[in-house]
């Protein structure tokens, strides 16, 4: 008699260059829930599903949510989740080229690369893992590379204290060819123009930390925005190639009107008395060291303030802060010239949150471009923004209020 062996189930298996899943991995960990603290523990888990040519790796805090597909064959179909903590350290550690992931009969897992063996890798069933709903309404396409702009000039321009959530978020705002990017606080309003590969009537609210995921999801390439207001999800896809692609789901925040930075930016234009044009590195550097010297002042002198002095009849905008805001013949705080390309009519003394002033300067001294800063009046709004080319738009804007001069 002829005995013939059961047949036998495929483990299933993941095999794929090291640094591919070690890059992913990383990306994943970023928005997994923390350990602690958590009634869901599958949150703070990576989940693998698969079909035999298709992997998906979901990871999420239950708010917000990234979602890796990749072409990978598998003998057979997963739907298991590993500790996102875990399987970033291991991969961070792997010297081979090539690493396999096997999910076993008992519920562990095993890594393996080259003569590196990780066993008894606790897992969880996948069906626990809820994601966000699907959003599929086209709102808008964008480069990475103009997400990162607004990312690095505008993101840390909002209030993240504030009970308002307007002033929480960063307003996306599409007109047309272009996204209008705005941050509030109540003394500033920071603007951002950028070209869209295409767009929708659309705009939503989204979070300083989702907006620096979202810039962080590669060096290249483009960004579809999807959005589904009605179920409060926006999803944000990037096809990377070969089969590859990155979605990004998160809720908006929910704010009852949309502010449009440009409003404001008007209103700082009306009536403009002087335009000062400096150099922004240097006034960098100097907002800094009056920052700094306001902090180490004597008791009773107000403390994180700067002060602008601007004449057309000199060439120089002068810098003043902490005790000379107060009593310019005061040996303690900081005083400073630079040098200033100066038109108007009359002489002006704006005095500024400092923090404020470093965040208005941030986001033009990193394009090597000058200072165009535009004064009204001592009561009156200001406006930061790039240096006027001829023929350009000015994308950048930050508005800010004066402190009231009765501080001094």
């Amino acid at each position: 008699m002829v005995v013939t062996a059961p047949p036998t189930t495929p483990i299933p298996t993941i095999t794929c260059p090291t640094q591919h899943l070690a890059g992913l991995a990383r990306k994943l960990k970023d928005v997994a829930a923390k350990e602690n603290g958590k009634e869901r523990p599958v949150l703070s888990k990576v989940r693998f599903q698969s079909s035999r040519k298709r992997l998906n790796l979901t990871a999420g805090d239950g708010t917000r949510y990234l979602v890796i597909q990749t072409d990978m064959a598998c003998p057979a179909e997963i739907n298991t989740c590993i500790s996102a903590d875990m399987l970033q350290s291991i991969t961070g550690t792997l010297t081979g080229k090539e690493i396999s992931l096997e999910f076993l009969p008992s519920g562990r897992a095993k890594i393996l690369c080259d003569d590196q063996k990780f066993e008894n890798i606790g897992t969880l069933p996948g069906g626990d893992y809820d994601v966000l709903p699907q959003a599929d309404v086209e709102a808008f396409s964008i480069s990475v590379a103009s997400l990162r702009t607004i990312c690095r000039r505008i993101a840390g321009c909002n209030d993240p204290k504030s009970i308002d959530p307007s002033r929480q978020g960063i307003h996306l705002l599409v007109d047309g060819k272009q996204l209008i990017a705005t941050a509030v606080t109540t003394a500033s309003v920071a603007t951002q123009k950028v070209p869209l590969k295409a767009g929708q009537s659309a705009w939503f609210v989204v979070s300083p930390k989702d907006l620096r995921t979202l810039a962080s999801l590669s060096d290249e390439g483009d960004i579809q925005f999807f959005s589904d207001l009605s179920k409060r999800v926006v999803r944000a896809t990037l096809e990377k190639g070969s089969g590859e692609s990155i979605s990004f789901f998160f809720r908006p925040l929910q704010v009852a009107k949309l502010i449009d930075g440009r409003q404001f930016v008007e209103l700082a234009t009306q009536a403009v008395a002087l335009e000062v044009g400096f150099d922004a590195q240097e006034a960098m550097a100097m907002v800094e060291a009056s920052l700094i010297t306001g902090e180490l002042n004597v008791e009773n002198v107000r403390v994180g303030t700067v002060q602008f002095n601007a004449s057309p009849r000199n060439p120089h905008l002068e810098v003043l802060s902490g005790s000379l805001a107060r009593v310019k013949n005061s040996e303690n705080g900081y005083r400073g010239t630079i040098q200033a390309d100066i038109q108007g009519s009359t002489d002006i003394e704006c005095m500024f949150n400092t923090e404020l002033v470093q965040k208005a300067l941030k986001g033009i001294a990193d394009t090597g471009r000058g200072v165009l800063l535009r004064l009204q009046a001592h009561n009156k709004p200001a406006l930061f923004t790039l240096e006027h080319v001829k023929g350009e738009h000015q994308n950048y804007n930050f508005v800010l209020m004066p402190l009231d001069p009765k501080t001094r």
